[in-house]
């Protein structure tokens, strides 16, 4: 019997990996903990860079002992590491959205096609990590790889988009030593990872050592609970303590220090806790808990951050290693239909973000995050998914800074797999490209059927598979995946929930997963879309909150209204951004202010995923699916962002820049200049911001000035009114007021006196008109006729018509010509990217386009 490989065993998901913790590293001492910078740790030591690396065609084809220390290695090339192999010339980027890039037959993939990447790197291992634990770890490969250290085996790892840690300590020496990795493109995992993206491959994340005591803080979990009038919280602190070592551990210490962010420590004295001795290889658990009298909150708006010291000591009192973190007390509720933070009621502006790069690929950058998230901030945005997997760790740290709501997907999505999806593929693989011949032959057969008829009728002859969210045999991957990205990414203020991914059906899996965590972290609430569309048409219970994708408003308030929920309403995906659209925007948002159980939703998407490439003449040009050879692919629906692959924001930001702003107003008697300013903000005074007038005419300011501070509390109004003087009316002329909205003050992500909103009125002065000119003083017309033509002529001017069609064929003035052919009727338009799959082909057929 053939053994089956790790690569097609879901029940194998990984080999020797550590547990998962949250994202940490050791400190030798307090001062260096402070700054939460993991970098730069002496206990930390970064593998990024040049490695030596081999593209083979299968798993099959590798070098036989490539990993060993003595292997020549001398032609392989040389490759930066993190990185996506195919953004650098090896095998090619594919691009599909729902379809698999192979033939679908889980959990099985291409033998023959599964490009495999070899990578060796030597490193050092300082001499005074001596005597220490050390870690290797990977923060993303894809999609699956196994790892040696000088010639052995250490161990394996799927799931692209979380670490993969190994504990090193046995298999390493003083001095230089030996890292190998073989990567498989495709891997069973690939089934879960069935996302709306490019598919890459590769070591793309950072790989970094670190190094601990015998005896280490493995891991810990912050938590902040408010009281009844979310006044005065109490911090929750549990600690994982592990000896590695052969012996039993002696008492050891534990220091809890909190600072605030200017770095002052809020209690003069340390919290401690006593460690009594650890079992060799086993773990100590701790919880510690501190009063913290009228913390400053965290929230989008004023995400302020404390920093925690742990700080473990010997029983001489000696520091043994530091631990570090930013903490944010928020609390996270929900109550009568509503998202509360901190007591309070949110909405969230949200955008979906792939991890995406033009030259990169999914090796982004910091400086690539930093931008994204100062561009959200400054349009508006509150809130993201990461869609559909966990990010980058750094992308939470900004997050916390910044100020953003964070929906924490996991990396499970199996969209290919579902339901008539399914089926779909499996009629395209048999009959080829052509099967709407085959559906055609069925509706004539089942004339009068419904479309789901006739998908029924057709899926039965083709065999069903158990989807993987109903089926056991993948029960562990789902797990795994979840729990790991929960255990990561647990201590950030930002994640306001846990996500169980996207389009994968519904099944015992995810009851498996929402049940898990809400016996450990019963602080957040639980997302998934999926949780929609049982067979029963209702709501699993599973999910604490209803989301739905791209409703109608009727639909949207249907959710809302529904007398047997009491769950929030969010759409985590609408107004999708491809081509001209993003519309609907204001009748979203009118809606959901109109609905107290709507809370707001997450445009699809953030960027356009195209992939920057060069003419032969040195032209620069975006690629999408299909433009590498890539098959199969979808083409260009990778490009649906609200910005262009290098961040520039395409026209359908302003609009959500403006329906998204947080202080807006409305008229109430415009001739007095009195109206209503609405807080929009949750948490913000209006004293945040400036505010200026403009009055002009015909485009022209005319009278402009600035308002006395207000300080209008958040979800309230008041009336002001503007001061300007009725000016001398210009007979015709139109009169606008402009009211603009600036930041009083910097923030982290923009400067004093930057523009967040605008409210715009046209002004009711009783004009005069222009004065008319009567027919009789305008200058005689003269009119000639052919047999094909009129030509009717005036002061300046000539219009020409054909006499048999009526239409214009010539408008000039001062002899040139300005209309050459003149309009015709015209009931089509060019079908928008999303109108082409559905609606254009019916718009042919009744012949709109001719």
């Amino acid at each position: 019997m053939e053994e089956i490989p790790d690569w097609e065993n879901p029940r194998i998901v990984e080999r020797n990996k550590e547990p998962a913790h949250a994202t940490l590293m050791p400190y030798p001492s307090e001062e260096e903990a402070f700054p939460c910078i993991r970098e730069k740790s002496s206990w930390f030591s970064s593998l990024n860079g040049e490695w030596k690396f081999k593209l083979c065609e299968n798993p099959s084809s590798t070098p036989r002992d490539f990993y060993k220390v003595n292997f020549n290695d001398e032609e392989w090339d040389a490759i930066q590491v993190p990185s996506n192999w195919q953004m650098l010339g090896y095998d090619k980027p594919i691009y599909v959205n729902v379809r698999y890039p192979f033939r679908a037959d889980p959990p099985k993939v291409p033998r023959d096609w599964n490009p495999t990447g070899l990578y060796r790197k030597t490193f050092n291992i300082p001499e005074d990590w001596h005597g220490r634990q050390i870690f290797l770890v990977f923060d993303g490969v894809d999609s699956a790889f196994y790892v040696w250290v000088n010639g052995e085996i250490v161990g394996y790892s799927q799931d692209s988009r979380l670490p993969a840690e190994f504990n090193i300590t046995r298999y390493v020496k003083p001095g230089w030593n030996l890292l190998a990795v073989k990567v498989l493109r495709w891997s069973d995992g690939s089934y879960l990872e069935d996302q709306d993206m490019w598919r890459l491959s590769g070591i793309y994340r950072d790989v970094y050592l670190y190094c601990t005591p015998p005896i280490h803080i493995r891991d810990f979990f912050v938590r902040t609970f408010f009281d009844e009038k979310y006044q005065d919280a109490t911090l929750k602190v549990r600690i994982n303590i592990r000896n590695y070592s052969e012996k039993t551990s002696p008492l050891h210490t534990l220091e809890l220090k909190l600072y605030d962010g200017e770095g002052v420590q809020l209690f003069t004295e340390p919290v401690r806790a006593y460690v009594g001795e650890i079992r060799p290889e086993s773990e100590a658990v701790l919880e510690v808990e501190k009063k913290i009298p009228k913390p400053r909150k965290w929230s989008a708006e004023d995400p302020y951050l404390y920093t925690l010291i742990l700080t473990l000591r010997n029983e001489k009192g000696e520091v043994v290693e530091v631990e570090s973190c930013r903490v944010g007390f928020r609390q996270v509720e929900i109550k009568n239909g509503r998202i509360l933070i901190n007591g309070v009621p949110v909405y969230l502006k949200g955008v979906n973000r792939h991890e995406h790069d033009d030259v990169r690929g999914h090796a982004i950058t910091v400086e690539s995050m930093i931008k994204d998230i100062e561009l959200m901030k400054k349009f508006n945005f509150n809130a993201v998914r990461t869609s559909h997997y966990p990010n980058h760790p750094a992308w939470y740290d900004l997050c916390d800074k910044y100020g953003i709501y964070v929906i924490d997907e996991a990396n499970i999505e199996c969209h290919g797999l579902v339901g008539f999806l399914r089926t779909m593929f499996q009629i395209e693989e048999t009959f080829g490209k052509h099967w709407e011949e085959l559906l055609r032959e069925f509706r004539e057969k089942l004339e009068g059927k419904t479309w789901r008829e006739v998908m029924e009728e057709i899926m039965k002859r083709f065999p069903r598979y158990i989807e993987p969210a109903q089926d056991p045999e993948w029960l562990h991957a789902f797990m795994e995946r979840f729990v790991r990205m929960v255990e990561r990414d647990k201590n950030h203020p930002c994640v306001i929930m846990w996500s169980l991914g996207n389009e994968s059906g519904y099944g015992p899996n995810h009851d498996a997963m929402s049940g898990w965590v809400h016996g450990y972290d019963p602080t957040r609430p639980v997302h998934y879309e999926g949780t929609i569309h049982t067979a029963e048409k209702k709501i699993s219970k599973s999910v604490d909150v209803i989301s739905i994708m791209y409703p109608t408003l009727e639909r949207l308030v249907q959710l809302a209204e529904d007398p047997e929920e009491d769950r929030p309403v969010i759409m985590c995906e609408y107004a999708h951004s491809m081509g001209n659209s993003t519309g609907n925007l204001k009748e979203y948002w009118e809606t959901i202010y109109k609905h107290k159980r709507l809370c707001g939703g997450f445009i699809w998407d953030w960027v356009d995923q195209g992939l920057k490439r060069m003419t032969e003449d040195g032209r620069e040009w975006w690629a999408y699916g299909g433009d590498f050879g890539d098959e199969p692919n979808d083409g260009n629906f990778c490009i649906n962002g609200l910005v262009w692959p290098d961040r520039k924001p395409h026209p359908a930001m302003w609009e959500c820049k403006k329906i998204q702003q947080p202080v807006e107003a409305e008229a109430v008697d415009l001739a007095k200049g009195v109206i209503r300013v609405f807080n929009r903000f949750d948490f913000t005074n209006l004293d945040i911001v400036d505010i200026f007038w403009e009055l002009s005419e015909d485009g022209r300011i005319i009278q402009q000035g600035a308002l006395p501070k207000i300080h209008t509390p958040p979800h309230e109004s008041e009336l002001i009114t503007i001061p300007f003087k009725t000016p001398e009316l210009k007979p015709g002329a139109e009169y606008w007021l402009m009211i603009r909205y600036k930041l009083s003050r910097d923030t982290v992500w923009a400067e004093k006196g930057y523009e967040i909103g605008w409210s715009q009125f046209k002004m009711p002065f009783n004009t005069p008109p222009k004065p008319l000119i009567r027919a009789e003083d305008m200058p005689p017309l003269t009119l000639k006729e052919t047999d094909e033509e009129v030509a009717i002529s005036g002061r300046d001017f000539k219009l020409t018509l054909d006499k048999k069609t009526g239409r214009i064929t010539s408008i000039e003035y001062k002899g040139f010509k300005i209309v050459k052919e003149g309009p015709l009727l015209n009931l089509w338009r060019a079908p928008t990217d999303n109108d082409i799959p559905r609606l254009a082909p019916m718009w042919r057929r009744a012949g709109l386009d001719r």
